[in-house]
């Protein structure tokens, strides 16, 4: 009996290998364009054939080690205005087969058929700024701290489109440089950052990588990412201002009450401006904000003596909290 316990936990301890980063680390460095693309989820501009690809082909789940079942092909591309990220996700279960419960921001990762991208743009092998995507072009962002802690109320402003085929599925992100953060730069001396890109199978739970991590670690570990060199990254500017606003209508329709029939109908306009003054200031103008908006409450039966808890989800109080 012994013996096939100590059996067992060898072969849980080889299979759970932890192994160190790699010494030299992956490169990949992006094309830089002139004009401005369209991010609509297909590849048809001129520009994305002449960019450098990598593949994502080293599994990490469910065989930590092996070379992915699918491949999946990452370029990039970027000018003054955004960062281009293209995906494509070979797969062969047909273009209705790919799994995404719902449409909603910050999706659950382990129920939808994912690509992401990890970058730390400080190249200091902790923090990440994570950006991601299901097949349906829904978008999930967070920020990372050494794969410990995590921001997940954090809303970054990029646009993705996806295009679904019964070969792949391709997501096209254009990410703004304000929603990056970089050192500081005068526009003319290249960077190194940090950065990874994994994609999650949803249909057969494979998970694979660009740059390898264990996989008692996940793809926001930031010290097992790549490095990507030679990016120009514009200098900041002193206008990073993002305007949001909102408008309602409400409707109200009595039927049969005392007062008889009626129907209302009422608008109701407002919004914020954002205005960040620095990488570690913002400063927010609100006019007639729409505290209500949030997620509804979850239906909870408490049996017991203690109250419930229900935490904050309205993103004017979440934001930067």
């Amino acid at each position: 009996m012994r013996f096939y316990l100590l059996l067992f936990i060898s072969f849980c301890g080889y299979s759970q290998e932890v192994f160190k980063p790699l010494e030299q680390r992956k490169e990949f460095q992006p094309l830089k364009i002139e004009r401005l693309l369209k991010a609509d989820g297909h590849l048809d501009e001129a520009e994305w054939s002449k960019a450098s690809l990598v593949n994502l082909d080293f599994q990490v789940e469910p065989f930590q080690g092996r070379k992915a079942s699918f491949n999946s092909t990452i370029k990039l591309l970027y000018n003054q205005q955004f960062l281009y990220v293209a995906a494509i996700m070979h797969d062969s279960i047909g273009k209705n087969a790919y799994r995404a419960p719902n449409l909603k921001r910050d999706f659950d990762f382990d129920e939808n058929e994912t690509f992401g991208i990890t970058i730390d743009g400080f190249n200091d092998k902790r923090n990440a700024i994570v950006l991601e995507t299901n097949s349906y072009g829904a978008q999930r962002d967070l920020l990372a701290f050494d794969d410990r802690q995590y921001d997940v109320d954090w809303d970054g402003l990029y646009r993705v489109r996806t295009h679904r085929s019964d070969s792949s599925w391709v997501a096209e992100f254009a990410i703004p440089w304000q929603t990056l953060r970089y050192p500081k730069t005068d526009g003319i001396k290249a960077q190194d950052w940090g950065i990874n890109f994994f994609r999650l199978r949803r249909s057969s739970n494979e998970l694979s990588v660009w740059s390898p991590h264990p996989r008692s670690m996940t793809p926001l570990r930031m010290d097992y990412a790549g490095k990507l060199t030679g990016i120009i990254p514009p200098p900041p500017t002193a206008t990073n201002i993002r305007f949001i606003p909102y408008l309602l209508q409400v409707s109200k329709n009595s039927e049969g009450t005392e007062i008889g029939n009626s129907t209302t109908s009422d608008f109701k306009m407002g919004g914020e401006i954002k205005w960040a003054i620095s990488p570690t200031s913002v400063m927010d103008f609100t006019f007639n904000t729409d505290f209500a908006q949030a997620d509804v409450d979850r239906q909870v039966n408490n049996i017991s003596r203690f109250s419930v808890f229900f935490p904050e989800r309205r993103q004017f109080f979440l934001e930067n909290a």
